[in-house]
């Protein structure tokens, strides 16, 4: 009887877990600068570079800016300020998951430029780029992980 009661408790408690991370993600964002010239990656983005090389064909160099943290509660904006030309800003709203639980979904948007929702598996990296930087572009390298709120 005391491993039934045991075993009920923990499950409670996984489920509750559970719904407490559905609830906020992590949102890690890597600015990389990328412009023509001879090829270079930085060693810190090294494990992008593949990605990086074929969804920027007309771009060989990238160099990474900064890396930004940003804690996301569901239907809260974050908001990270850009190096652009523009001084863009770029706003992070994490709208839940999807109908399958392996996606979540999160609206990227630049204030004032554009808005867009994605959806996207956790810690699977996808980009946003094109904002004018120096003599290339700004690329965003986007991760979302599942966090647990806080008490």
């Amino acid at each position: 009887m005391r491993i039934a009661i045991s075993l009920i408790c923990l499950c409670s408690l996984l489920a509750f877990a559970t719904t407490a991370a559905a609830n906020e993600v992590l949102v890690h964002i890597q600015t990389i600068h990328a412009s023509a010239g001879e090829p270079f990656v930085d060693p810190d983005i090294e494990s992008l570079q593949n990605e990086l090389r074929s969804g920027f064909p007309g771009y060989q160099v990238f160099h990474l800016l900064g890396r930004h943290e940003l804690k996301a509660p569901q239907q809260s904006q974050r908001s990270l300020k850009l190096p652009d030309n523009d001084n863009s800003e770029l706003v992070i709203t994490y709208l839940g998951r999807t109908p399958d639980p392996k996606l979540l979904r999160l609206e990227i948007g630049l204030r004032g430029k554009l808005a867009a929702e994605v959806k996207a598996s956790p810690g699977s990296t996808f980009f946003q780029a094109g904002l004018t930087y120096k003599d290339g572009i700004l690329i965003l390298a986007i991760k979302a992980t599942l966090a647990l709120s806080s008490p």
